[in-house]
């Protein structure tokens, strides 16, 4: 349920823009966006880097910088995905549910 908790991905989004974003440029650097998914998702990334996920939308200029913008624009068209997927079926909800679960 990570992907779909709306309440922690708009708090991220608005925490990296005020905080890190500060020119509002849409860039923020990998370790400074990596700590703040860390804040939100303790457990499900202890342990792991965000590095590799990261690469596909670092600055072609400067490769220490993400744009946000747009990873946030694909994190949020795959939760509305999923949404979606869960509002045409309710049973697919309780199934995944089961599945963090165990």
């Amino acid at each position: 349920m990570v992907m779909t908790n709306l309440k922690s991905w708009k708090d991220i989004w608005r925490n990296v823009r005020q905080v890190y974003d500060q020119d509002k440029n849409g860039f923020v650097s990998t370790e400074e966006l990596e700590d703040m998914f860390k804040q939100y998702f303790p457990h499900q990334l202890e342990g792991k880097s965000m590095c590799l996920y990261f690469k596909g939308y670092l600055s072609f200029y400067d490769k220490s910088l993400v744009n946000y913008r747009q990873l946030r624009d694909e994190i949020n068209a795959i939760i509305h995905q999923k949404l979606e997927e869960m509002k045409d079926n309710p049973n697919l909800n309780s199934v995944e549910r089961n599945e963090e679960i165990s």
